[in-house]
């Protein structure tokens, strides 16, 4: 007797990379600054799955920041809890045009994850800094990640099937952090 097991694997299919593969958290250098001070902190990117997956290999979080296949998007505000006008931007496309994956965009704007392994990039909220009144801050922020070409270029499915290795895309909650202004003390 003969048994015949098909799986979505089957046929050549891959299965989709996990969204709670990946765990984004926010490290603060420090968590006391004063008015007008870089806040600067790590972003780390951790992969919490079973399989290796492609992330790109530079977050944006702010403007002006060059464009990039993730994001941070933050949420802050102060200790009334009312949010704090900030830095944002939109963008979008409305004509993609079909392009072909090249390698070498690959090798450039990604790194391959393994499981257990964590990518550190250091970033700074430069932006915000000098709208920061002295008090207590709160952010809430996500991580947002793409497998894409940027500039309104999409890859052909049937490209992105035979690379060898998928990526992690999607969004997904960062920790939240806390920290106080001061002002500035004159000598």
């Amino acid at each position: 007797m003969a048994f015949i097991i098909c799986t979505s694997l089957a046929f050549g299919q891959r299965a989709e990379i996990p969204k709670d593969a990946i765990q984004v958290r926010i490290k603060l250098d420090k968590t006391k600054f004063h008015v007008g001070e870089v806040i600067v902190f790590k972003v780390i990117i951790s992969n919490v799955g079973t399989q290796p997956f492609l992330i790109p290999n530079q977050v944006s979080s702010g403007w002006p920041s060059s464009p990039s296949h993730s994001e941070l998007n933050f949420e802050v505000r102060n200790q009334s809890g009312k949010p704090v006008p900030g830095i944002g931007w939109a963008d979008d496309c409305f004509d993609y045009k079909p392009t072909k994956l090249a390698f070498e965009t690959i090798l450039n704007d990604y790194l391959l994850l393994r499981p257990g392994t964590s990518f550190v990039q250091q970033k700074s909220l430069a932006g915000l800094s000098n709208d920061l009144k002295p008090g207590t801050y709160h952010v809430k922020s996500t991580y947002s990640a793409s497998f894409s070409p940027l500039n309104c270029e999409r890859w052909t499915a049937e490209d992105i099937e035979k690379f060898p290795f998928q990526a992690w895309y999607g969004t997904t909650a960062v920790n939240d952090i806390s920290m106080t202004v001061f002002p500035n003390t004159k000598k």
